[in-house]
C-alpha cells in the first residue's frame, strides 16, 4: 500500500509540475472546454413528470405510452369556480362565457367539459335527444330550478362537475397526449434510404408543454376575476408546471446562497483575495460545465438533480480547503510558488481523489435506483400525483 501511496503522489507531483510549466497552455485549453460546455446551457430542460423517474425502455413506461397512444392523457386541468350567491343565472352566464374562452384560448386542447356542455339526453317519443344542459342560459327562477333538476338526475355529474352540496362547480380540461407531428410521405417507409422521422421526435408533452397550456389557462383566469366568485387550479398538469417554476425558484435561491456562506467560510479561514477567488472560480466553472454536459447529454433537472449545483459547491469549496491550506503552509516556508503548488497537490490529490470517488459512491445508489425496473419501483400511480 505505501508503494502504491508514494507512486500515486509521484504521479501527482509530475502532472502538477506540468502543468505549472504549461500553465498558459491548460489555462486556454480549460477555458475553451468551459466555454464549450456554457454554450449548450441554453439546451438545459427540467422535468418534473412521474415520467422522468423511468428509463423509456421500463415496462412501466411501455405500457403507459402504450396507454396513451390508444386512449389519449389520463391528467386533467381543474378549474374550480364557488359562486358567493350559488348558482343563479349571474353565474351561469360567467361559467358559460369562461367555458368557451378556456376552449378558444388553451393551447393543445384535447377536451373540455364542464355543466356549460354536460350532455342531456331525453326521449321524445320514439326520437332520442342528446343536448347540452347549459345550451341556452335559463331566464327566470323557474328555468334554474329546472336545471338543478336535470342536474339531481344524472348522477355522473355529481363529484365531478358539480360538487354534492351544489356550491363548487368545475371545468375539466384535458390536453392531447400526443403533439402533432409532422407529415411524411405515404410511401416514405418502403424506401430504405429514408428514416421514420417521428422515432425521432419527443410526441407526448413534455414540462414546457404542460407550462404553456398552466400559464394560458392563468392568463384567461386572471381576467375573469371577480370578488363574489372564487376561482381555484388544480391538476396534475398544473402541478408539474409549479413544480418547475419552484425548481427554477430553488436554483436561483439556493446555488447564490451557497456562493455566499462558501465565500464567508473562505474568506475568515484564509483571510486573502486568493483563498477566496481561486476556489470560487473553480467551483463556477466546474458547476457551469457540469450542466452544460447534462444539457449536451439531453439529461433534464428534476426533483433529485436539483440539488446537484449546492451539491458540487460545497465538494468543489471542501477540495479547495484541503489543497490551499496545505499550500499557504508550505509556502510560508518557502516562498515558492510552483514547488509549494507541486508539494501541496502530491501530499493531498490521493486523500482529495479518494474523497471525491467515495462521494461519486456514496450518491451512485441514488443514481441507480431512478432507472431501476419496474419490478422494484413502486407503481406509477397517476392520481396520487
Amino acid at each position: 500500500m505505501t508503494w502504491v501511496h508514494n507512486r500515486f503522489e509521484s504521479w501527482f507531483r509530475a502532472t502538477t509540475t506540468l502543468v505549472c510549466r504549461k500553465k498558459y497552455h491548460f489555462l486556454v485549453l480549460m477555458l475553451g472546454l468551459t466555454i464549450a460546455m456554457v454554450a449548450q446551457l441554453p439546451k438545459t430542460t427540467i422535468d418534473t413528470r412521474d415520467e422522468g423517474f423511468f428509463y423509456e425502455d421500463d415496462r412501466a413506461m411501455v405500457t403507459y405510452n402504450d396507454f396513451r397512444d390508444r386512449f389519449g392523457s389520463d391528467d386533467a386541468f381543474i378549474v374550480s369556480l364557488r359562486p358567493k350567491n350559488g348558482l343563479d343565472r349571474e353565474f351561469l352566464y360567467f361559467l358559460k362565457q369562461l367555458h368557451h374562452e378556456l376552449e378558444e384560448k388553451t393551447p393543445y386542447l384535447d377536451e373540455i367539459s364542464s355543466l356549460v356542455n354536460a350532455r342531456l339526453v331525453r326521449a321524445e317519443g320514439d326520437t332520442l335527444i342528446v343536448e347540452d344542459l347549459l345550451s341556452e342560459i335559463p331566464r327566470d327562477d323557474a328555468g334554474i330550478e329546472k336545471i338543478m333538476k336535470l342536474i339531481d338526475r344524472y348522477p355522473m355529474y355529481d363529484k365531478l362537475l358539480i360538487s354534492e352540496d351544489r356550491s363548487l362547480v368545475s371545468i375539466m380540461i384535458r390536453a392531447r397526449a400526443i403533439k402533432e407531428l409532422p407529415e411524411i410521405e405515404l410511401f416514405s417507409g418502403f424506401d430504405n434510404n429514408q428514416v421514420d422521422t417521428r422515432k425521432d421526435i419527443d410526441k407526448y408533452l413534455s414540462n414546457y408543454e404542460s407550462t404553456e397550456i398552466t400559464e394560458a389557462i392563468k392568463e384567461v383566469l386572471g381576467r375573469y376575476q371577480r370578488d363574489d366568485i372564487e376561482l381555484f387550479l388544480a391538476g396534475t398538469p398544473a402541478v408539474i408546471s409549479e413544480l418547475q417554476a419552484s425548481i427554477v425558484k430553488d436554483l436561483s435561491t439556493l446555488v447564490p446562497l451557497a456562493a455566499l456562506l462558501a465565500t464567508i467560510f473562505l474568506t475568515l479561514l484564509f483571510r486573502r483575495v486568493s483563498g477566496v477567488l481561486f476556489p470560487m472560480i473553480v467551483v463556477f466553472f466546474s458547476l457551469l460545465s457540469t450542466l452544460g454536459i447534462m444539457a449536451m447529454a439531453g439529461l433534464p433537472i428534476t426533483m433529485l438533480t436539483q440539488m446537484l449545483p449546492s451539491f458540487l459547491v460545497i465538494v468543489g469549496v471542501g477540495d479547495s480547503v484541503h489543497i490551499m491550506t496545505i499550500f499557504y503552509r508550505i509556502y510560508r516556508k518557502t516562498g515558492d510558488k510552483e514547488s509549494s503548488i507541486v508539494e501541496a497537490i502530491g501530499f493531498a490529490g490521493l486523500p482529495v481523489l479518494m474523497t471525491s470517488l467515495s462521494t461519486i459512491l456514496g450518491i451512485t445508489p441514488i443514481a441507480l435506483s431512478l432507472g431501476a425496473g419496474s419490478e422494484s419501483r413502486i407503481p406509477m400511480c397517476r392520481s396520487a400525483s
